[in-house]
C-alpha cells in the first residue's frame, strides 16, 4: 500500500486519503486551491469551492451578492438569485415595476407580473376588459378575456342571440349554427323541417340518410316500404329484409323447395 492510503474493508484493497488521487500505484495530492474544500470523490476535480465561492478557472472567487439578492445553489450561474420583486441584470437586482391592476407573479419570465382579474396587459399597462352585454369574464391569456353565454355567440365586440328556428334547440358546441333540430326533424336551409315517416316505418337517430329506417319484414321502395313476400315454406331472415327457406326445403330462385 502505497503512502497517503488506507484499506478499504469493502474491496479488500487499498483507496487513496481524501485530498488524495491515485495515480497508478501512487497517491498524488490533489491541488486545492485556496477556500476550497477536498470532496474525496474520484470523479472531477476532487475538490469543491466553500459557500460564498464559486470556481472561476479553478480558483475560488468571492461572490457578490447585490443588495436584494441571496446566495443560491446554481454555481453553474452567478452563485446569487434575487428576491420576490426583483429581477436580475449582470451585476444587479432590480426592482419589478409593477403597474395599478397588477400583481406579481411567480415567473423567472416575462415582465415578472400579471393583471388582476377583469384587467388584460397591453403596452405596459393593464387596461379594464369591456365585457359586452350577455358575455362574462374568462382567466384566458389569450383572446379578449371573455366569452358569451349559452345561446349568444361573438360578432366582434358584441355577443349576438343565436337564432333557434322552431322545432330546434340549443346545443354546446362552439361551432356550427349552435343549434340542432328536435328529433324527427331535419335541418333545411337555416330551419327545421319534419322528416315523414312512411307506413311501416320508424325514426332513427342517425344524421345521414332519410331519417327512418322499414320495420321488421319490409324493405325500402323510394319513399316507402314495401312488405317481403315470403314463399311457401319460408321465413324471415335475421336482417327482416330478406327471407330463408325453412329446413328442409332450400331456396331455389324465389321458391323454396325440397332437398332431393
Amino acid at each position: 500500500m502505497p503512502d497517503n492510503a488506507h484499506l478499504n474493508m469493502e474491496t479488500q484493497s487499498w483507496a487513496c486519503d481524501t485530498g488524495f488521487r491515485r495515480t497508478g500505484n501512487r497517491c498524488n495530492k490533489i491541488f486545492l486551491p485556496e477556500n476550497a474544500f477536498a470532496t474525496g470523490k474520484s470523479y472531477g476535480a476532487g475538490w469543491e469551492c466553500e459557500r460564498n465561492y464559486r470556481n472561476v478557472s479553478n480558483s475560488c472567487v468571492l461572490i457578490k451578492v447585490p443588495a436584494n439578492g441571496y446566495l443560491s445553489n446554481d454555481v453553474q450561474d452567478k452563485g446569487w438569485a434575487c428576491n420576490r420583486g426583483f429581477r436580475a441584470t449582470e451585476t444587479d437586482c432590480v426592482a419589478i415595476d409593477v403597474p395599478a391592476n397588477a400583481y406579481l407573479s411567480d415567473k423567472h419570465f416575462g415582465d415578472g407580473w400579471k393583471c388582476e382579474r377583469g384587467y388584460k396587459a397591453a403596452d405596459g399597462s393593464c387596461a379594464r376588459i369591456q365585457v359586452p352585454e350577455n358575455g362574462y369574464l374568462v382567466d384566458a391569456e389569450f383572446g379578449p378575456g371573455w366569452e358569451c353565454g349559452r345561446g349568444f355567440r361573438p360578432d366582434g365586440n358584441h355577443c349576438r342571440a343565436i337564432a333557434v328556428p322552431t322545432n330546434g334547440f340549443l346545443n354546446n358546441s362552439s361551432y356550427g349554427s349552435g343549434w340542432e333540430c328536435d328529433r324527427g326533424f331535419r335541418e333545411d336551409g337555416g330551419s327545421c323541417k319534419p322528416i315523414n315517416i312512411p307506413a311501416n316505418a320508424y325514426l332513427t337517430d342517425t344524421n345521414f340518410g332519410p331519417g327512418w329506417k322499414c320495420s321488421r319484414g319490409y324493405l325500402p321502395e323510394g319513399n316507402t316500404c314495401r312488405k317481403v313476400e315470403l314463399p311457401e315454406n319460408a321465413h324471415l331472415g335475421r336482417s327482416g329484409t330478406d327471407w330463408d327457406c325453412t329446413a328442409p326445403h332450400v331456396r331455389q330462385g324465389d321458391q323454396c323447395v325440397l332437398q332431393n
